[in-house]
């Protein structure tokens, strides 16, 4: 069993990681923006026949922030797809098992993914990657924020993990 400081270290780790990863909701504001972009896009195309150069390059990038960053967050929220028909049944404790025992799986593949990512992310930064586009914008700086979204679903599946194992091993949480 985990001595009363660990527990402790291992709980403010979880909160640690939690509050990180509520945060990213403000992301969510993003498509406020781009409801705004595509708008002015609309009208500008139609209303004034001016279409613009970076509307849709710019509205790739805001939504591709808002899926890398939300991963977490959704993982916080416990807004993942389950089998509620059945897990809604179990005790807490059989839910923190399973939950245990599945954790492993987006643990696993998250770690690979962060792996590639990593390198992914280095090269377009060396090469100051751009969209191949007409307008061109940038593109590394989604590829680093690739690995930290990654990064970030990775340390809540690791919190996750611990905070069902300290379910399964207390009778508190």
């Amino acid at each position: 069993m985990i001595g009363g400081q660990m527990r402790k270290s291992l709980l403010r780790f979880v909160g640690f990681v939690d509050a990180i990863n509520e945060k990213v909701k403000l992301v969510g504001f993003v498509m406020f923006i781009m409801v705004f972009i595509m708008t002015y896009e609309v009208i500008a195309r139609y209303v004034f026949n001016a279409p613009t150069k970076w509307a849709w390059d710019v509205n790739n990038q805001l939504l591709c922030l808002s899926v890398v960053l939300a991963g977490g967050y959704a993982l916080v929220e416990r807004t993942h797809v389950r089998v509620d028909l059945i897990y809604s049944r179990w005790s807490d404790r059989r839910k923190a098992i399973v939950d245990l025992f599945v954790s492993f799986f987006p643990l696993l593949f998250l770690g690979f993914l962060l792996y590639a990512t990593i390198g992914m992310a280095k090269q377009a930064v060396e090469r100051f990657e751009s969209a191949p586009t007409y307008f061109a914008p940038p593109i590394y700086p989604l590829k680093v924020l690739l690995v930290i979204g990654v990064f970030l679903f990775l340390l809540q599946v690791v919190a996750d993990i611990i905070r069902n194992y300290l379910a399964i091993t207390t009778e508190e949480l």
